[in-house]
């Protein structure tokens, strides 16, 4: 199989085991001698998820599928936090976290 064979049988993967489709980055690359490694963006760019297996494509297909069901990837969720700081407290409540007793 071609790579572009096997990424759109990964997308297929993902489509019959979630119902869903996948829109994350998906890199895949063969192993030396045998073998193939998946990498899911999954929207979290700084930690991918890789599967990887020495398996020939159509057993790593069945594998891949397995490791889908087992891990339960659809579950999974990411979320990108900002901490803010205000500029000056205007608060006059001495209660108020922020607020010096000034």
């Amino acid at each position: 199989m071609t790579i572009a064979e096997i990424e759109q049988a990964i997308r297929d993967c993902i489509m019959d085991v979630y119902n869903k489709q996948y829109v994350g980055s998906l890199e895949i690359k063969r192993l030396n001698p045998v073998g193939l490694q998946v990498r899911l963006g999954m929207n979290n760019y700084d930690k991918p998820i890789y599967i990887t297996a020495e398996l020939e494509d159509k057993a790593f297909l069945k594998f891949f599928k397995e490791e889908l069901r087992t891990r339960h990837f659809n579950t999974s969720w990411w979320f990108s936090g900002y901490k803010t700081y205000p500029d000056e407290c205007t608060h006059v409540d001495p209660r108020c976290g922020c607020h010096d007793g000034k």
